[in-house]
C-alpha cells in the first residue's frame, strides 16, 4: 500500500492546479482525508479560488471550503477565510463577459 501514496499525492497535487473547478475541489478534499503535507501551499493558493455556486440566497465559494476543511484537518489553516457570503450586494456583472462575478469588497467573513 505505501508504493500507492505517491501516486496518489502527485495525482491529487495535479487535481489542485486543474483548470476544472470540481477537480480543485475534490483534489483538496483528498488532501484533507488523506493528509498531505506536502499540499499545504497549494491548498493556501485555494483560499482564493473564485469559483462559486448559489444555495438560496448564499454564495458558496466551494473550492474554497474544500481546501479550508483540508487545511483545518492539518492545523494548517489561517483566520478569515471567506467560503459564503450572502448574495445581496456581492454579485456583480463582469462588463467585460456579461457573466456573474462574486464581488468581496468591503467584506469580512463572519463566523
Amino acid at each position: 500500500m505505501a508504493a500507492v501514496q505517491p501516486e496518489l499525492t502527485k495525482t491529487v497535487l495535479l487535481m489542485l492546479c486543474s483548470e476544472e473547478a470540481n477537480d480543485r475541489k475534490t483534489g483538496a478534499l483528498l488532501c484533507g482525508q488523506e493528509k498531505l503535507p506536502e499540499a499545504i501551499p497549494a491548498l493556501k493558493k485555494l483560499l482564493s479560488d473564485p469559483a462559486w455556486f448559489m444555495r438560496g440566497s448564499t454564495i458558496i465559494l466551494y473550492v474554497r471550503e474544500a481546501a479550508k476543511v483540508a487545511l483545518e484537518s492539518m492545523g494548517a489553516c489561517p483566520d478569515g477565510v471567506v467560503t459564503r457570503l450572502p448574495e445581496k450586494g456581492h454579485l456583480k456583472i463582469d462588463k467585460d463577459t456579461g457573466r456573474y462575478i462574486v464581488d468581496f469588497e468591503g467584506y469580512e467573513e463572519q463566523e
